[in-house]
């Protein structure tokens, strides 16, 4: 099923985006629960949209000495477990909202995100399809980690997803990247996501993304 533009008319005065999100976002964790991670894994889909609701203050709190504003990203994410280690996070799929890149600090929030995985030695694939919002996450992230040049897709490139594996490589941190550019219209790939570092899983983004359009009746 080629990717539509869901951000755009005429299919966004039809249907909303948030739809096709959540049926991905599930999609994409059944997919990897079916058939695709060992029986010690598990993945979750975790949609958080909106920021943190207000909260009562705590019973004998003292007042804080200072109230600093910030920013809590959206999130339309498949996390994969390790049941056997804990439970442990050990990878993460991110798939992008246009509130993770409205302003900057929403991208830098986003960014600070995935850059925290990654230090941590969890594996991150993220996919970018929003187009009512110009900014390549992906370059920003690189920015973030201080790549200036490796493995950028360059800015005309608006539609992406890219997949990171942290690991140890003769004592040096790395991180292995797979980037590829999307286009509407298009199938979209399949790209590694790493639970483990000598584990591969392959994630199909056009099979749950058909998926979750043809149960959504999305056309």
């Amino acid at each position: 099923m080629p990717l539509r533009d869901h951000f755009n008319p005429p299919l966004s005065q039809r249907r909303d985006w948030k739809g096709a999100f959540n049926g991905w976002t599930n999609a994409l964790a059944d997919q990897l629960n079916g058939d695709r991670l060992p029986k010690d894994f598990f993945a979750e889909p975790r949609i958080h949209v909106g920021g943190i609701p207000a909260a009562f203050l705590a019973r004998n709190a003292p007042p804080p000495v200072y109230t600093i504003p910030t920013v809590f990203p959206d999130s339309y994410e498949v996390q994969v477990i390790n049941s056997d280690a804990g439970p442990r996070l050990v990878a993460a799929i991110e798939l992008i909202s246009p509130g993770n890149k409205d302003r900057p600090e929403t991208r830098r929030a986003f960014v600070a995100k995935c850059a925290s995985y990654l230090s941590l030695g969890i594996s991150v694939i993220i996919v970018d399809v929003v187009t009512n919002r110009r900014s390549n996450l992906h370059d920003e992230l690189l920015d973030f980690l201080g790549q200036p040049t490796t493995g950028r897709l360059g800015e005309d490139v608006e539609l992406y997803a890219a997949a990171y594996r942290p690991l140890m490589r003769e004592k040096r941190s790395e991180i292995d990247l797979w980037p590829v550019a999307l286009q509407l219209g298009a199938t979209l790939p399949t790209l590694p996501l790493f639970p483990a570092v000598d584990l591969a899983i392959p994630v199909d983004f056009e099979d749950a993304y058909a998926e979750a359009c043809e149960r959504l009746r999305v056309s």
